[in-house]
Formats: structure tokens, C-alpha cells, sequence
């Protein structure tokens, strides 16, 4: 576990025996990162503080190695500038305005634009060379971001968004707010009432509902659904679960990309910062980061949120180890957010992290189970149903968590349908509504989603009295439990 001081604290004890050793490097990287990197120190200065402090002791020689393979350097490449200084252009040309950043450090435009003029240059030139030249994966360009503290001389850009990010995960671990007590289960937050499901998962899947009724064109329900599912934002931002970031991210995700409907990702992200605002305080991280994301172009979104979640990733692994619950989980939400734009797909990694999860923590340990149940997701949306339906099976056949087993019969009945075993599919299903309500309760979002689903195959089969069966019991859910939480 990764341990993080301010600078200037001596640790006692922790006097240079002799020089770091590979394992002392890897066990100090994120620490070194952070101190360089996003602390802006000097090569000097990360070396000493180091040295005093931890004990770390190396040449400077050994650290740009380092740093060069953690690809950290600071000094901009002629590559990297020229591409700047092209996109640069490409956008000025358009009306837009550009922040870069390189290996996540700020570059000042006017330091794009002396190298031009060092070089002797030319933009034109430089534009020419554009249609045989990708733009390096170490540069990021965005639209500089208005800030949620609506006060012209203040701009949020990318990098202040990710330092927030991070320091207010690791801060709400270092404060207490956040632990974790058993490493197979996920974190909790101390500020929790009741202990039960986290509000944010409520949230969540009420809006997977309202984007499968989108879906379906059931515009009214699904206005419903996303009143109730709003709701609840109080009570989130009250709780401050660990997973209400990723969670939230996953949500917005879903509706910018894949149902299409950026306009409410952004009035959900204006209501949680307008929220965190009246409960948490004006200049509080979530707030803030919340109204940065809904200040985002539609152009730099994806960007933004991506390396925004890698980043409190990061934290939960350096803070709780790689196969601690939460970890875990967060690794497979961000596969999951890769997913949804389309940047790489999940199975190759899921199939690596089950196999590092079985050789480390067991066959049968429930991190395992949560991994291969994964896996089987990845297997449906891949349609690979048949790795599908195996991966499920052996989830529910097990001894795994009865939420996880639950969740196993809802992938077995996408993959047997998939494999046109609709029968069976539909058998699977209605057992994983059947058990789902007697653990979780009616109005579940998930529970609900099945029953949408349920309705849905069997108007496809042509069952249109047993789809509207389905369709009845829903609407007296709705009428006791959703409608009522929507008017409030």
C-alpha cells in the first residue's frame, strides 16, 4: 500500500541503508509520479524529499531512467510540439480556443508558439504534414472549461479537474470517511445511516431502467423513472459513497454514448452539483468536479471523464492493493466505461485479471466469482454466447454471494437466448426477477429492467397475453413504489 506524506515530514527510522532496489521503485512509483509530475518539484527536489523522508536513495542518472520509462519527462519532444502547433491552428481556424497537455502537464500556448518561431516554422507547413501525422498519444487537446464558481477570471482546465479527482478520493481515505474493512467486500463511507444498499446504486440502475424504456420508446416511463432516479441525489451526495463517482460516470456515460442523449448527462451532473452545493458547501471537490464535467464541450467529454475515472482508480488500488473488492470493482467499471465509447474491448482484460484473480485469491473466492460474472457480460455484448452461458453457470452452480448468483441467471438467459434457447431464456429469467424481488424488493431497478426485458421477449415471440401480464404487474409496482418516489 502506497503511503503519502506532505513534504517536509521526517519519518523516523527512515534513513538511506542502501540504494533503492527495483522493488523499492515500483512499491514508490505513484509517490514519485506525484511529487514530479502533478507537484511540479524539480528532479533535485524529488530526489532529496525522497532520500529524507522515505529512505529512497538512488542516482540521478537511475531516476531519468525511471521516469522515462514511466513516460513522466517533462521535456516536450519536436514531435509533440509540431503537433501541438498543428492542432493548434486546425482549431483557431474553426473559432475554438485549445489547452494541451503533455504527459498530463499543462503546456502554455505561447510555448507552442516560440518553438515554431525557433525552428523557423511555418503554421501553413506544419498543416500540410497534418494528413500523414497522428496526433502523439502522449498530447491531450481541449476546450478550456468554465467553471462551476461562475467568475470570469477563474477556468477550470483538464489537469485541475484529475488533481481534484485525486486528492479527493485519497482524501476522503486519509479522513476516515471512506475504509475498508474486509478486503472481500466493497468500501463503505462512515457517513452512512443504514446498512444497506448505497443510494448510488439505487440511482444507477433506475436510470439503466430509463434508458430501456428510451430504448423502447416509452418516453413517459421513462420520464418517471429518472424523476425518482433523481430523487435520490440528496441522499447520494449526503452518503458520499466511494462508488459515486464511478457510478455517477458510468451513469452519464451510458446516456451520452450509447442511448444518445447527452443533454441528460449534463441536468444530471448540474443536479448533483447544485446538490452537493446546498449539503456539502460551495467549494467542495464533489461540487466542483460535477459542474466541470457539465461545463465540458461535447468534443473533450469523453477525454475528460475517462482519465478522470483512471485516475481515482489508481488511488483505490495504491490505497487498498490491487485485489482488495473496491479495486477490483473499479477496474472492471472503467472496462466497462471503455466500452460504452467504443475505445477497447473487455474480454481480453477480463480474461487476464480472472486468471490472476484465481492463481492469487482462489477459484471459489467471491472477487473471483465477481470477475467471471464479468467476464460472462463481456461475453454477451461480444455475442460469444456460448462463453457466456459457461462463465454464468459456474457463478450460480457455486457458492458465491446470492447477489452474485442472481445476476448469473439474468447472463445465462441473455446467452441462451442469444443461442435461440428462448424457452430457456425465459425460464432463467423470470427465476433471476423471482429470486431478485424476495432479496432486493419490488421496486429494484434491477428486478425492474428484467421485467422490462421479460416483456419485451415475449411480445417478440408473438406471447402478447403473457407480455401483458408482465406489463400489469410492473404498472402496480410503479403505482405503489416508483410514481409515488417521482412526485416527491
Amino acid at each position: 500500500m502506497a503511503t503519502f506524506l506532505p513534504s517536509g515530514t521526517i519519518v523516523p527510522g527512515h534513513k538511506p541503508t542502501a540504494w533503492a532496489t527495483e522493488t523499492d521503485w515500483a512499491r514508490h512509483k505513484e509517490h514519485i509520479q506525484d511529487l514530479y509530475l502533478y507537484r511540479k518539484n524539480t528532479l533535485a527536489e524529488v530526489m532529496r524529499i525522497m532520500e529524507d523522508e522515505h529512505g529512497f536513495k538512488s542516482s540521478e542518472n537511475v531516476y531519468k531512467k525511471h521516469i522515462k520509462k514511466w513516460g513522466i519527462d517533462k521535456k516536450n519532444k519536436k514531435f509533440e510540439m509540431r503537433a501541438m502547433a498543428r492542432k493548434y491552428s486546425e482549431r483557431e481556424q474553426k473559432g475554438k480556443k485549445s489547452h494541451f497537455t503533455v504527459r498530463g502537464r499543462a503546456v502554455d500556448l505561447a510555448e507552442i508558439l516560440r518553438y515554431c518561431q525557433r525552428r523557423d516554422e511555418s503554421i501553413d507547413d506544419l498543416l500540410a504534414q497534418r494528413a500523414a501525422s497522428k496526433t502523439p498519444e502522449a498530447v491531450k487537446c481541449y476546450t478550456p472549461l468554465g467553471s462551476p464558481i461562475r467568475t470570469p477570471e477563474v477556468l477550470a482546465l483538464p489537469e485541475q479537474i484529475f488533481i481534484t479527482v485525486r486528492d479527493y478520493h485519497k482524501g476522503c481515505f486519509e479522513a476516515g470517511i471512506w475504509v475498508g474493512d474486509d478486503g472481500k467486500s466493497c468500501c463503505r463511507s462512515t457517513k452512512a445511516q443504514f446498512d444497506s444498499e448505497p443510494p448510488i446504486k439505487k440511482f444507477r440502475d433506475q436510470c439503466s431502467l430509463a434508458i430501456g424504456l428510451f430504448f423502447d420508446s416509452r418516453w413517459e416511463e421513462a420520464g418517471v423513472v429518472l424523476r425518482a432516479a433523481t430523487g435520490g441525489i440528496k441522499e447520494i451526495v449526503r452518503e458520499e459513497h466511494p462508488d459515486t463517482l464511478i457510478d455517477l460516470c458510468i451513469t452519464i456515460s451510458i446516456f451520452w454514448a450509447a442511448a444518445g442523449r447527452p443533454e441528460v448527462s449534463l441536468a444530471i451532473l448540474r443536479q448533483f452539483s447544485a446538490m452537493a452545493q446546498l449539503k456539502l458547501g460551495e467549494s467542495h471537490p464533489l461540487r466542483l468536479i460535477c459542474g466541470w464535467f457539465a461545463s465540458t464541450s461535447e468534443l473533450d467529454f469523453e477525454d475528460i471523464v475517462l482519465q478522470s475515472c483512471q485516475i481515482l482508480c489508481e488511488v483505490f488500488t495504491s490505497v487498498l492493493g490491487p485485489f482488495h473488492r473496491s479495486s477490483i470493482d473499479h477496474q472492471l467499471k472503467m472496462a466497462r466505461l471503455d466500452s460504452y465509447f467504443a475505445l477497447s474491448p473487455q474480454e481480453t482484460s477480463h480474461q487476464a485479471l480472472l486468471r490472476e484473480c484465481e492463481d492469487i485469491l482462489g477459484l471459489y473466492d467471491p472477487r473471483t466469482s465477481y470477475v467471471r460474472l464479468e467476464l460472462a457480460r463481456s461475453n454477451l455484448i461480444q455475442g460469444n454466447f456460448g462463453g457466456a452461458r459457461k462463465m454464468a453457470e459456474v457463478v450460480i452452480t457455486s457458492d458465491a454471494p446470492d447477489k452474485l448468483r442472481i445476476l448469473g441467471l439474468d447472463y445465462l438467459a441473455g446467452a441462451q437466448y442469444g443461442l435461440g434457447e428462448t424457452q430457456e431464456a425465459e425460464t432463467s429469467l423470470r427465476a433471476a426477477i423471482e429470486w431478485g424481488r424476495s432479496c432486493w424488493g419490488n421496486d429494484d431497478g434491477e428486478v425492474q429492467r428484467w421485467m422490462l426485458k421479460l416483456e419485451r421477449w415475449l411480445v417478440t415471440r408473438g406471447d402478447f397475453e403473457g407480455a401483458a401480464q408482465v406489463h400489469r404487474e410492473r404498472l402496480v409496482i410503479w403505482e405503489s413504489t416508483i410514481i409515488p418516489a417521482s412526485e416527491q
